[in-house]
């Protein structure tokens, strides 16, 4: 499912005129659009980033972050990881609290086993009305 819908975003990109630029090893993709058209060629190019499941910012490779941020201008080469490097954690409190629209949500049942409490008639008599 989740290749599925990223062919798709892929697609609507290059019909956008954005260029594919790479992917790093986290499995997202990265965008460039160089022109704009409201300026007839002189804004400033847009960079976007695809992500490959979770869409957290912290899921950003090291090597792309200077590049999606316009702090290097060349494209990163791509690394192997080196024997004390170790894959990105997530970041547990955004993960916590994602949007409720993202699909990477469990599917959760609207009951979900709760059950309401309603008083007994001995409760709702007050206890001056007891026999």
């Amino acid at each position: 499912m989740l290749r599925f819908r990223q062919y798709f975003i892929h697609l609507f990109l290059r019909l956008k005129s954005f260029h594919f630029e790479g992917e790093d090893g986290y499995g997202n993709r990265y965008y460039k659009k160089v022109f704009s058209k409201k300026r007839a060629g002189r804004g400033p190019e847009k960079r976007i980033v695809i992500y490959h499941g979770c869409p957290e910012a912290t899921n950003i490779s090291p090597e792309w972050y200077g590049w999606i941020h316009f702090i290097r201008e060349n494209i990163p080469l791509q690394k192997t990881f080196s024997g004390n490097q170790r894959r990105c954690v997530p970041n547990w409190a955004a993960t916590l609290f994602q949007r409720q629209n993202s699909l990477e949500l469990p599917v959760v049942s609207v009951n979900c086993g709760y059950v309401r409490w309603t008083p007994n008639e001995e409760m709702i008599k007050g206890p001056q009305e007891k026999v």
